[in-house]
């Protein structure tokens, strides 16, 4: 619900309906509502080399020796290079559309032989495989002009041309990542700089709902502050859900609810905003115990900590070692065994979690050793499940054993959003206290695909966990 409500937005936004100032290719639909989400999965966080130098250490400052109209200018540069990328990609879609029609009217003839037969098949399973990546769109009405020009062309042909388009939409794609990443850095001085300006705006907008897209729920939370600050809700007040989703997400409650209610005033409450509202009072609850825990273990002594040096910057993780000490203990042992080095999150699923999978980095699965590790993990897990197991609640960055038969050799997750529906039922082994903003930039990965991703789309690991206070 969630996220079909941040899709929408990013279809307002591409549609220029959010700010009068919009144009251009922000009104190409099928670019945003097909491809943006994927463009810039997993990369926030990470500068090109040659753009340091626009890097700040303060957001409200100008990066050293860089005049603000320099700055402005390196930012409407960007914005252009990405408008001119993005619209590229919307004609090269345009035209995989048409070859996604033809290859379902070549599939209908009858007169193929054996050999031009197996070639297309083989080319029907690789278009079939772009679709499901969202590199294809669903077949529509087949145009009459664009397919008189497709006329007499085989299937072997047509793949071939697929092949080139999707070669060229995995350079733009890669290039327009890289893009947003630096301008994100931008934003922040520009709009200081010139908080009415259309264009900045506009990109703000942007960066929020892609950030909302790719759960990066923490720094969405502060550039919808900033957006409040300069009132530019009363403008937009779609801008109240995508504020009010991002503080429930992050605990900040009282924001949530006053957020919803400003758009429940104006009438633009949707089903994803009510889904998080309705949510409210069992949060509240949940987040007063929860810092109730917190706040014992603070008094009773520091818990124990281990550090992910992951590929995407490093995760820092506290156990719940005065609830559950066995596992906490156990947990303990395997990191300081190398047991977690090298890694992969094979499974990363946006809204859900980010699960470390039992391959190692080169594909090599684990040895009988993890899985003895891994079974004496969740036996101490039940043996600890009377001290409280399943009473903490499943949050954003709550470190959970990976439940039931779908756990083996020693794998854990870290939740990407609340997880009600698994209160009492699984074991929380700890929470994230630095770093979510680097879990949430994981690749995302059903599971199925490591190994086969698009270049630049592998699977992050863990390069090293070791603990920091034991």
């Amino acid at each position: 619900m969630i996220r079909m409500f941040i899709l929408k937005v990013l279809i307002c936004l591409a549609l220029g309906t959010l700010f009068s100032g919009f144009s251009g290719v922000w009104a190409q639909e099928a670019v945003t509502e097909k491809r943006l989400p994927q463009m810039i999965r997993g990369n926030f966080g990470h500068f090109l080399d040659c753009e340091k130098r626009f890097s700040t250490e303060s957001k409200n400052t100008l990066p050293e020796g860089v005049t603000p109209q320099q700055l402005v200018n390196g930012f409407t540069k960007a914005c252009q290079i990405i408008d001119s990328i993005l619209s590229e990609i919307e004609t090269l879609q345009e035209e995989l559309r048409v070859l996604n029609q033809h290859f379902a009217e070549l599939r209908k003839e009858e007169n193929v032989n054996s050999e031009e037969s197996e070639a297309e098949n083989k080319a029907f399973q690789d278009s079939d495989s772009r679709v499901e990546r969202g590199v294809l769109s669903e077949s529509e009405e087949f145009a009459g002009s664009a397919g008189a020009s497709l006329n007499g062309r085989t299937a072997a042909e047509i793949a071939s041309r697929i092949g080139q388009i999707q070669d060229r939409l995995v350079q733009q794609e890669l290039l327009i990542r890289s893009l947003c990443v630096q301008t994100q850095e931008w934003i922040a001085p520009v709009w200081n700089l010139a908080p009415r300006q259309p264009e900045v705006l506009r990109y703000m907008l942007f960066l929020l709902a892609c950030a909302m897209d790719l759960d990066q729920y923490e720094s969405a939370y502060v550039l919808s502050r900033e957006l409040m600050a300069q009132n530019i809700y009363e403008r937009e007040p779609v801008l109240y859900e995508m504020a009010g989703i991002s503080a429930f997400m992050v605990g900040k409650l009282d924001v949530a609810q006053f957020c919803f209610t400003e758009a429940q005033k104006r009438g633009t409450l949707t089903s994803a905003a009510v889904q998080c509202q309705e949510l409210i009072p069992y949060y509240a609850q949940a987040w007063k115990t929860e810092l109730a825990f917190q706040e014992r273990s603070e008094v009773k002594g520091e818990l124990p900590k281990v550090l992910l040096e992951t590929s995407k910057g490093n995760v820092e993780i506290e156990l719940f070692e005065n609830l559950f000490p066995e596992t906490s203990a156990a947990f303990v042992e395997l990191v300081k065994s190398g047991f977690y080095d090298g890694r992969v999150f094979s499974m990363v699923i946006s809204g859900k979690f980010a699960r470390l999978g039992n391959v190692k980095e080169g594909g090599i699965s684990s040895s009988g050793d993890s899985q003895r590790a891994d079974e004496s993990l969740k036996a101490l897990a039940v043996a600890d499940d009377g001290a409280g197991a399943c009473s903490r609640y499943h949050l954003r960055g709550s470190v959970v054993l990976v439940p039931g038969k779908e756990g083996g050799m020693g794998q854990f997750e870290i939740l990407l959003s609340p997880a009600p529906q698994r209160d009492g039922k699984s074991f929380v082994l700890g929470r994230v206290t630095k770093g979510m903003d680097v879990v949430s930039s994981f690749t995302r990965s059903d599971g199925k695909s490591v190994g086969k991703m698009l270049p630049g789309d592998e699977p992050d690991r863990i390069f090293s966990a070791k603990v920091l206070n034991r």
